[in-house]
Order: structure tokens, then sequence, then C-alpha cells
């Protein structure tokens, strides 16, 4: 049985309608795709900066991290933090790198003060089991990682006679680990107490590429300059030109 004229055209015009519904319907569909990913990207931008309160006489590493709800350790607030992520700390009291080095790998952090004054951070030194290593608990720095410490009191570690003839491990207070990634640290506003016979330097050596901005700070402690206390391979107390060391990129014209 034949389709009748009549009905034919009236497929054809339906589909017709249908053919002419499809570039909006497509439209729709891409537009709701759209937001879908606009949606995620910016939930996921959200979770890439953190902010947390930390105390580390009161504080808890099951609280939220607020101010009526403090963490305890910054270890915790970039455990919270996803890799490429800002972490940022406010420290409500003083506070000891301790127990651990801070690994801080291809995340950004910063600490700062939460109580309105510098708080001091302190790094616990330590000797081996065997008594053969001595060092520092300090900031180990990989996969594009970064720290700004501001507004803060750092005190760098005293080298005494209870640490002399043994060998030194994790000499300097911000250490590259596990790649050659450059190693940027960010010292800003901060009131940097260095005694007259370091424990440790800034940087530890040379076979890593760091990057140091230093703006602001205060030496209130016996030295009055921060020449010759970067790197533990420049000693030199007069100075020597920035521009001519391969290994560190400053906006100090002299370390």
């Amino acid at each position: 049985r034949h389709m009748s004229l009549e009905a034919s055209i009236t497929a054809l015009t339906q589909q017709a309608g249908l053919l002419m519904d499809l570039p909006q319907q497509v439209n729709a569909t891409a537009q709701a795709q759209i937001a879908a990913i606009g949606a995620a990207y910016q939930a996921r931008l959200e979770t890439l900066v953190t902010s947390f309160h930390v105390d580390q006489v009161v504080g808890l590493d099951t609280n939220a991290g607020t101010v009526e709800a403090p963490l305890r350790s910054i270890t915790k607030a970039l455990e919270l933090t996803p890799r490429g992520g800002r972490c940022t700390v406010f420290l409500k009291t003083d506070y000891t790198i301790s127990g651990y080095s801070l690994v801080i790998d291809g995340k950004s952090l910063v600490i700062g003060s939460g109580i309105g004054g510098k708080p001091n951070l302190y790094f616990e030194r330590y000797v081996s089991a065997g008594g053969v290593y001595r060092g520092t608990r300090s900031f180990q720095i990989s996969s594009g990682g970064h720290v700004t410490l501001q507004n803060l009191t750092i005190n760098v570690p005293l080298l005494d006679a209870n640490f002399s003839g043994q060998f030194l491990y994790n000499e300097g207070l911000f250490n590259a680990s596990s790649d050659w990634a450059p190693v940027a640290v960010t010292i800003a506003l901060c009131a940097v107490v260095i005694p007259a016979t370091p424990f440790c330097r800034l940087f530890a050596d040379t076979a890593h590429t760091y990057d140091l901005t230093w703006y602001g700070n205060t030496l209130p402690g016996a030295i009055t300059s921060i020449l010759g206390q970067v790197s533990s391979a420049q000693t030199n107390t007069a100075g020597v030109a920035a521009a001519g060391l391969a290994w560190i990129r400053t906006n100090l014209a002299n370390i």
C-alpha cells in the first residue's frame, strides 16, 4: 500500500521541522556541558587555594583549621592542600618545625602571623641515633614548590660545641628535595635572628638553583647583615655580587 501524497508531505514536513530544531538542541546541550565544565573548574580552583589557622599549643589536626578550631601542625595544612595549590597558614602561637622536616612538594606554602605580632619560627636540631649525623628540621622543597615567610621572627639555629665534629645533614633552612626544580623562597617583613656562629645558612648547596626574594626584613641578632649568611658556599661577610653566582637568583645585589 503506497502512502498518499498528502501523508508523504506531512511526514517530510515533520522531519524538516525536527532538522530545523536540531541546531537549537545541539546548542542547548553544548551550553549545558560548558556550564557543567565551568562549575567543575571553579570548584577545582577553590580547592587549590586553602587557608588554615595553626596553634601548636592547643590546636588539633582533627579540627577544621578555623580561628576558633585551629590545626596543630603545618604538616596537616599541607596535607589538606592539593598539588599545584597554595596553602596559607596563620600562626596563632610560636611554632617549632620538629619531628620531621616540612615537605613542600609541588605546592606553594605561605606562613604568616595570625596574632598581629611576629610569632617565632624555630627549627629543631637533632643528632642521629648513632651520633653520626647532626642536622635541623627544615623546609624540603621539590617539584616547583615555593615557600613564603612573612611577619615572623625566624630563629636560625645555633651551632655549638655539642654539634661540632659531626657530619652535617640538611644544612640549609631551605633545601632542595628529590629533583632539580628551582627552590623558591620569599622572606618578607620578618625579624631574622642570626647568631654569631650560625648552625645553618638559608640554603645548603650550589648544586641546585635557588630563587630568593628578600624584602623589608630586620636582623636583630648579633649579625647586622645577611652578607655571608645566604649559603654555606658563600661565607664572606664582606659579600659577593649575586649576579656572578650561577646557582642563585635574587633581588639582592650582594650576598
